[in-house]
């Protein structure tokens, strides 16, 4: 059912050269740009390639500018790039990169900005606004005319009443900004612009009176539009709901309300209905001429994860997982088929971007390119590969495209990536190049092929596709000769995880981890789990008791869902048919992570076991035990292990001799003791264990005595 939603909406988006051609020579142009949570980066190279070609170009004027999450601060981005801003031959220079690149982990997660609502800080994101607002309060040229739509969700559900029996719960909500142009040391008219149903009320914003605070209140709907649940805090935004004839009045003082609103991805990740309903309100007569940019990021030229022979059904847990996963994707989809279904001639007036090569970002679910900046340059440069890559395939192409015009780095640097992936080898833009290109960069393009080459590797033969890597895929040929060698060790392993096949991958190819203060590759992914564990950690201090308790006990399982790995070390203590307490931890060398030391203290003899009251041993124990790594996940870890001990009994003289009458007797003896044993835990914390204690001699069965005990342990990861 998801690959045929997929099929009908990617009918609906094929763009060809008449869509383009058909355009008078002074068009208006939508800009819709979905969610994408640190593919941010990559969305912000795709939209200053595509400013960069209208400043470049008159063909276009961008007028509608509409986002969801990560889109809706990328699309407030675009306005000031496209109104405020000549042509900026570097990018490293545009709004976009100033943005979006330095926002990384440790601008993220800051000690002391969590609360109970979140794990993220905001302080990045509020510096990134500051930033532009020398730009706004310059003034923005009177030729400005352009209307930002912004999805966000509420919180708490608004009802609302349709009839006086029937009620309805209002979610989702869709704010349009009509920002105008005053010229020069001016600051920009902003107001609520009206659109859709003239009797369906929509959200009114309440801006300051102040207009110098203008740019705050727009800065609070881009952060309340990108307030990822958990991830970020929700943000208070006072509006009230009118329909278009109230709109003109405005809110009355008591119709006002201060409402938190979250994400607006959740419901809505393509506003393209909105960007549609907007273009018919502010420029009616020219609907039917407009061309809607539409940049998603799923939208891909190779194939998607739901077309792959799926060889292993999994396990229930995982089937769950996925089964929501699809649920909830196509909840999200819904919305952008039945639009297009309801009007098939927007098709025809739709350029959708794809993507031609996996981002670097996208383990994760997207949160992946936080953690290097040189994750987020790589999908920067990507975007703009792509964009470069539409420009080129739509005809008529434009008469200036950037790449052809400015000079620097940044574009001898695409200019090369092209090369590469057009002739499978560094070209004359890339030789003595090494300041513009380099080693991670080089180490994230061959990560990128490799990942494509093998996600391709698993679709059936006669699968069809224009993609050239992945047709050698598909075709079972080699990957591609001279710099980017295919070896066996690429291949995904089984039950591997794209995170860790990333990592594997990026270290392979002798990729730094400079942000992440890695010195040996080898503990890239225990640093990176270490490090969101930290995070969590400190955010279970935020919780009620009540709600820490349930943080504390998952926070593990969520990070071993990255790729399950054997923790550092642990505690724990055990009661049964006999007890101990002790300590386990990792042998310490990558070599051998599946292989542990034990040190314990095993009381032999307890109250319910011994012949006589009183009558016990303590024996000191230390071994090794080993975690068969196909039976060991991160619900259940299963631990097979071999310790010996030294009894110190607590009998007297007179009762040691038991023990060689009985030697199952063995709490009356001084001596060795053997215990092999398995113990089974679940997330780390509950554990049942069971084994034998024998005493090493010439008849060790006759000593063998098996034991369980049930316990609890504490984890250090």
């Amino acid at each position: 059912m998801t690959q045929t939603i997929r099929t009908a909406i990617a009918t609906c988006l094929l763009i060809t050269g008449m869509a383009y051609g058909k355009q008078p020579k002074k068009g208006n142009m939508a800009i819709i740009v979905s969610g994408g949570v640190s593919l941010g980066a990559y969305q912000a190279g795709l939209l200053y390639y595509a400013t960069e070609t209208t400043k470049l170009n008159s063909d276009f004027d961008m007028k509608i500018f509409t986002g969801t999450s990560a889109g809706s601060v990328n699309s407030f981005l675009s306005v000031l790039e496209t109104c405020g801003r000549p042509q900026t031959p570097d990018p490293e220079k545009s709004l976009f990169w100033e943005t979006w690149i330095p926002n990384g982990l440790d601008q993220l997660i800051v000690a002391g900005d969590m609360t109970h609502d979140n794990i993220f800080s905001r302080r990045s994101l509020q510096q990134a606004l500051e930033n532009v607002r020398s730009l706004w309060e310059g003034g923005l040229p009177k030729t400005c005319d352009v209307v930002l739509g912004v999805s966000a969700t509420r919180k708490f559900p608004k009802r609302i009443s349709v009839t006086p029996d029937f009620s309805v719960m209002r979610t989702s909500e869709h704010f349009a900004i009509h920002i105008q142009g005053q010229g020069p040391n001016r600051l920009p008219k902003v107001s609520n612009f009206f659109f859709g149903n003239p009797n369906k009320k929509q959200v009114y914003v309440i801006y300051p009176p102040d207009p110098s605070e203008t740019l705050d209140t727009i800065g609070s709907l881009l952060f309340a539009s990108s307030a990822f649940p958990l991830a970020f805090p929700p943000v208070k935004i006072a509006n009230c709901l009118l329909n278009q004839r109230e709109f003109k009045l405005g809110c009355s003082p008591d119709e006002i309300e201060e409402d938190l609103f979250i994400d607006g991805g959740l419901f809505d990740n393509w506003p393209i209905r909105k960007a549609f309903q907007l273009s018919e309100a502010f420029l009616e007569n020219e609907r039917d001429s407009m061309i809607f940019g539409y940049l998603d990021i799923n939208a891909t030229a190779f194939p998607t994860e739901d077309e792959i022979v799926k060889e292993d059904e999994g396990s229930v847990i995982d089937n769950g997982v996925q089964l929501f996963s699809y649920v909830f994707s196509q909840a999200r989809q819904s919305e952008l088929y039945n639009f297009l279904i309801e009007n098939p001639r927007l098709g025809q007036q739709i350029i959708s971007t794809k993507s031609y090569f996996p981002r670097a970002s996208e383990p994760l679910e997207g949160f992946f390119g936080f953690l290097e900046k040189d994750f987020r340059r790589f999908d920067f440069i990507m975007g703009m590969y792509d964009g470069m890559r539409l420009t080129r395939d739509t005809k008529p192409s434009p008469k200036h495209r950037p790449e052809d015009v400015y000079k620097g780095k940044a574009w001898s640097r695409l200019k090369c990536f092209d090369g590469f992936i057009q002739k499978g080898q560094m070209g004359d833009d890339c030789v003595g190049r090494s300041d513009e290109i380099d080693g991670n960069l080089q180490a994230l393009y061959r990560v990128a092929i490799k990942k494509l080459y093998n996600f391709c590797l698993r679709m059936k033969k006669n699968y069809q596709t224009k993609h050239r890597i992945c047709q050698r895929a598909v075709r079972r040929e080699p990957l591609i000769d001279g710099q980017v060698p295919w070896l066996p060790t690429d291949v995904m392993q089984i039950d591997e995880s794209d995170v860790n096949y990333t990592i594997r991958l990026l270290v392979q190819e002798g990729f730094q981890f400079k942000d992440l203060k890695i010195e040996e590759s080898s503990d890239v992914l225990d640093s990176l789990k270490r490090r969101f564990y930290g995070a969590l950690s400190e955010y279970t201090l935020t919780q009620p008791d009540e709600v820490a308790d349930v943080v504390d006990v998952v926070r593990l399982p969520l990070i071993q869902s990255i790729q399950y790995t054997p923790v550092n070390s642990f505690i724990y203590g055990e009661l049964g048919t006999q007890a101990s307490a002790g300590f386990s931890g990792k042998l310490g060398s990558s070599r051998f992570p599946w292989l542990r030391w034990n040190l314990r203290l095993v009381v032999d003899g307890l109250p319910w076991t011994a012949d006589k009251p009183g009558a016990y041993a303590l024996a000191p124990a230390v071994g090794l035990a080993w975690e068969p790594a196909s039976l060991t996940g991160r619900l259940f870890q299963l631990r097979i292990g071999y310790d010996l001990a030294y009894r110190f009994p607590s009998s007297d003289e007179s009762e040691r001799s038991k023990c060689l009458d009985d030697p199952k007797r063995t709490y009356h003896c001084y001596g060795l003791m053997a215990l092999p044993h398995a113990t089974l835990s679940f997330i780390e914390r509950l554990r049942l264990s069971m084994g034998w204690t024998h005493t090493p001699s010439n008849e060790p069965l006759r000593s063998a005595r098996a034991y369980f005990a049930l316990g609890y342990q504490q984890y250090f990861p």
